[in-house]
């Protein structure tokens, strides 16, 4: 569908990633688009993995990986440190990155970006 991206990485799939996720979903986002990361995802997430189709990779490994269209961090701001190395690979030169990280600023996420 035109109007959304060709490749999208979720990092984190909790109650807000998986909430977007499913809008995303319902207006027509391609599952073939979305890779959803997270290390620990929810009865749901796999639950609309295996409905949808989209990637659920729980446990990424960063040389797999090429940079997306379209970054989005979910995550819990206290995790930033901790996830930043299983989605730097996903951010490449032309990646939008979208974070719904409270708290968390433009030099936050270049620091721990390429």
């Amino acid at each position: 569908m035109q109007g959304f991206p060709s490749s999208l990485v979720l990092v984190g799939a909790g109650k807000m990633g998986a909430a977007m996720l499913e809008g995303w979903l319902r207006a027509g986002l391609s599952p073939q688009a979305v890779t959803v990361l997270d290390p620990a995802p929810s009865d749901g997430v796999q639950a609309l993995s295996r409905q949808h189709g989209f990637a659920l990779n729980a446990t990424h490994a960063p040389e797999r990986a090429q940079a997306a269209e379209v970054v989005v961090l979910a995550i819990k701001p206290q995790m930033l440190d901790q996830a930043a190395a299983s989605f730097q690979s996903w951010v490449g030169p032309n990646t939008l990155l979208v974070s719904v990280l409270a708290g968390k600023t433009v030099a936050n996420l270049h620091a721990r970006l390429p």
